[in-house]
């Protein structure tokens, strides 16, 4: 692997930020997998975003320092982002020299402080701020890039600051301007300098039919300095695929490669679900096509040992890289978190089956597709074929059911926490198909009556009763 290409994790999903424990085990998480980059923005801190221009007070400012240090200690890249989107002066006033200083003064008075705690890389974020003008979007994506471009110039000669020894020029042309182009210090010395942009259209959908139909992007692109980094999370905001024909089509328009963050195993938008398959459905070129790759994880801090542990192999295999190998490798190396106080630790093979389970937004694990083809039979199928599908899926929903009450024997407690809510649903999911399977095969007309749960209870309350009336189907959702 490219030890100098930009590679790791971005906390930047809602909901309860880690704790700084856990991103200390993060870090080394990210130093065993030969990961490099870790980006702090949780959007519900609140000093990222609601009251990004408070400074850390003595506590905070404490553990920011053991953390950066920790990263350097592991040859990890902290970049620190603000997101003050937020701010009226962003919905559509006059861009004047009032307007902005104190934006740029609130900017630079808090990442000053983050500079005497020894960190030098930064971000600013201008994602997910609501109601912008849709006519003014060129002038808005010229106001970023004007922000952007002085908070650089500021942070070359600001006290603290520390320069890459190598950087593109500003007249560069953007395919000059790869991978290649942004080698950092040696390794021996850690990386910093680097500024980078979240804009506020971050992907093909909020663009149109191609990223050129953005006035905004094409603002932004034209107006910021080249040197500073522009984050993009695919076509879509949690994007199936990602091809090299995408990624040359946004440089285009960018002037630069983008700086991808990846939002496959973020789970904020649906709290339900938890992913836990392996990296995969993205170019193997994309380290020579981006300017770095971060992965927005699952809220659950202890699920994303499986995600980065295969997006480090993806980076390092390149054209050679197998999802399904990658997810075995990680399995194995996964093992000694599911040591248990009593009884014997999970077996592999176990833990290959939860995987599968949770695996991906888009697509099920293979043993997943399994049990849901006799889920299938068991509900749809002929009396026979009832009977063989049944077998199936209690064999299933026994390991699950085992599965769970041994969960409760775990070492690791917050691994525990993480998982017990849905494999706790999922067995009461199989437990209702069989119910319904039995009473199919004993000649019961519907509906369908499973006694143990109860209409209003299970599945009950609002959402529930929502969830009944709209139901997915391709495309969107049917009523």
């Amino acid at each position: 692997m490219n030890p100098t290409f930009p590679c790791g994790i971005v906390e930047g999903f809602y909901g309860q930020p880690w704790t700084f424990p856990q991103r200390h085990k993060v870090l080394r998480w990210l130093s065993q997998f030969g990961l490099n980059t870790y980006v702090y923005g949780p959007k519900d801190d609140l000093k990222h975003r609601v009251i990004w221009r408070d400074l850390l007070d003595d506590t905070e400012a404490d553990e920011f320092k053991k953390l950066i240090h920790a990263c350097r200690e592991h040859g990890i890249r902290f970049v620190y982002a603000i997101a003050p989107g937020w701010d009226d002066l962003f919905g559509g006033n006059d861009w004047s020299a009032s307007d902005k200083r104190p934006l740029l003064d609130g900017l630079k008075n808090r990442f000053q402080q983050l500079l005497d705690l020894g960190c030098h890389d930064f971000a600013v974020m201008f994602d997910d701020i609501p109601n912008l003008p849709p006519d003014e979007l060129a002038e808005i994506g010229k106001r970023h890039a004007e922000t952007g471009n002085e908070i650089w110039q500021w942070l070359q000669t600001s006290p603290g600051s520390s320069r890459r020894k190598e950087a593109p020029s500003q007249t560069e042309t953007p395919q000059k301007i790869g991978a290649s182009s942004r080698r950092l210090l040696p390794e021996c010395e850690a990386p910093c300098g680097s500024l980078a942009i979240c804009p506020s259209v971050y992907c093909t959908r909020m663009a149109g039919n191609a990223p050129s139909d953005s006035s905004y992007l094409r603002a932004l692109g034209e107006t910021l300095d080249q040197r500073i980094d522009i984050y993009w999370t695919g076509p879509e905001i949690i994007s199936p695929k990602i091809t090299a024909e995408h990624l040359r089509a946004v440089t285009e328009v960018l002037r630069r490669p983008p700086l991808i963050w990846d939002n496959l195993h973020a789970n904020d938008y649906d709290c339900a679900r938890i992913y836990l398959g392996p990296f995969s459905d993205r170019t193997s070129a994309l380290p020579q096509l981006t300017r770095g790759l971060v992965i927005n994880p699952n809220r659950q801090c202890e699920l994303n040992f499986l995600p980065l542990a295969t997006l480090g192999d993806f980076v390092r295999s390149g054209a050679d890289y197998s999802p399904n190998s990658a997810r075995q490798k990680a399995i194995k190396m996964w093992l000694p978190e599911w040591n248990r106080v009593t009884g014997p630790a999970f077996a592999a093979q176990t833990i290959a089956l939860i995987v599968d389970c949770f695996h991906l937004p888009f697509a099920n694990g293979p043993k997943a597709n399994e049990l849901m083809h006799q889920v299938h039979a068991a509900l749809q199928g002929s009396p026979n074929e009832i009977s063989q599908a049944l077998k199936s899926v209690k064999t299933t929903g026994d390991v699950l059911g085992k599965f769970f009450f041994e969960l409760s024997a775990l070492k690791n407690r917050d691994l525990f926490e993480a998982l017990w809510p849905h494999v706790w649903r999922l067995k009461d999911e199989l437990s209702l198909v069989i119910a319904i399977g039995e009473q199919r095969l004993n000649g019961v007309e519907p509906p369908f009556i499973a006694p143990d749960y109860a209409a209003g209870v299970f599945r009950g309350g609002l959402l529930g009763e929502l969830r009944e009336l709209i139901q997915p189907a391709s495309g969107g959702f049917r009523v």
